[in-house]
């Protein structure tokens, strides 16, 4: 038992490229042979030649059956009785195809999920339903492990700090790879743009989004610098020439600099929050989207900035809905006033201690459940 021996003229998507040899046996052999073969090479199915042509498979559980008792050992019959069809592929066709087809017949018999190979007219060997299944599932995994490490990347700065402002972002993701995406830059005069963005969708369609706005922002870092509503809407018309017509993308931007203070723009972002001293009382502001979200009209105009004066103290907390839609075992939202709750808690903790509390309060939360979204926050303090 072994592999085909010319594997080069295969690419990894080819069957010929993991079709299993098995030297077939004569449709003329003893079924009593037939199974110590199996037992010795270790196999639960071969191939049976007639005539010089492979014409199908038999299996160890059939033949066993044949011969459990000593009257069937007797009369169990030629090979020949229990050789069952299996589907005849060339070796280059493709796994994924086969898989595909495969499933959409939806054949019943015990073999029907074995494939005959074939290479340039000769026995190549063979290959199940099953193991082509787990072959496109390993696959799979390691491209999303790759996709995970390179988002990973993009995703690796969290933190930021300066004379005036210091900045964090909290991402918890519910998959391998995930559809939010947060970016900060600095600007002149100690100041800085904090971003967080929520694309429509998830896992790799999302993850797409976010590269390219990965790429975005990689670009704006490395220009001249430009006012707060030209980069919102560099970032809004790039989106809408990219993405689909039925993709979006949620986010807020963030400005902040001690001689400009504070412009918000929430492009559909859920409502985030400014905590600011006011007369020695605490006084929450609430920024509400005044945008609709990226990708949607290439004219967005984005002259309309939620402004705050620059107030060493003041906090700000943006958040994508990931955090709000979490479930409890009992199917209840987390919800936006227990955000806000949390909030009020973070403000009066450390600036540091913001990921444990939300880690602590999302996972109280779904106790033994999952996430079924991302969830990605701003924490931001001005010093």
């Amino acid at each position: 038992m072994g592999t085909i021996s010319n594997t080069s003229s295969f690419s990894f998507m080819h069957v010929g490229s993991i079709a299993r040899y098995i030297e077939p046996v004569s449709i003329n052999s003893e079924v009593e042979w037939v199974l110590d073969y199996m037992d010795s090479e270790g196999i639960d199915v071969v191939p049976v030649e007639k005539n010089g042509a492979v014409i199908g498979l038999v299996s160890k559980s059939d033949l066993l059956a044949s011969v459990d008792t000593a009257i069937k050992k007797i009369f169990h019959g030629e090979l020949e009785e229990y050789v069952v069809d299996a589907r005849l592929v060339d070796a280059l066709d493709y796994v994924d195809v086969l898989v595909a087809e495969a499933l959409d017949e939806n054949r019943d018999s015990e073999l029907s999920g074995w494939f005959i190979v074939e290479y340039r007219k000769s026995f190549a060997g063979i290959i199940s339903l099953r193991e082509m299944i787990r072959y496109l599932n390993e696959i799979n995994r390691r491209e999303m492990e790759r996709a995970r490490e390179m988002q990973a990347t993009l995703l690796r700065h969290r933190n930021f700090a300066s004379q005036h402002v210091e900045l964090s972002f909290y991402n918890r993701m519910a998959y391998m790879i995930g559809g939010d995406f947060f970016s900060f830059s600095e600007l002149a005069a100690d100041g800085v743009m904090a971003s967080c963005f929520d694309v429509m969708g998830k896992n790799v369609s999302a993850a797409l989004a976010t590269s390219a706005l990965g790429a975005v922002f990689s670009m704006i870092k490395r220009v001249a610098a430009r006012r707060p509503e030209e980069t919102v809407a560099l970032v809004n018309n790039v989106l809408a020439d990219i993405l689909p017509a039925d993709v979006f993308v949620a986010g807020i931007f963030i400005f902040v600099s001690p001689s400009s203070g504070c412009l918000i723009f929430n492009c559909g972002f859920p409502v985030s929050y400014a905590f600011v001293q006011d007369g020695g009382q605490v006084s929450i502001k609430r920024i509400k989207a005044n945008l609709p979200p990226l990708g949607m009209d290439s004219n967005l105009s984005v002259d309309c900035a939620f402004k705050l004066d620059f107030q060493p103290g003041m906090r700000i907390f943006a958040y994508s809905d990931g955090i709000s839609d979490i479930l409890d075992m009992d199917g209840r939202r987390f919800g936006d006033e227990r955000v806000l709750e949390l909030f009020k808690s973070a403000y009066k903790n450390d600036f540091s201690s913001f990921d444990s509390l939300v880690d602590e309060a999302v996972n109280t939360w779904i106790s033994k459940g999952h996430l079924a979204d991302d969830i990605t926050m701003i924490n931001l303090m001005l010093k």
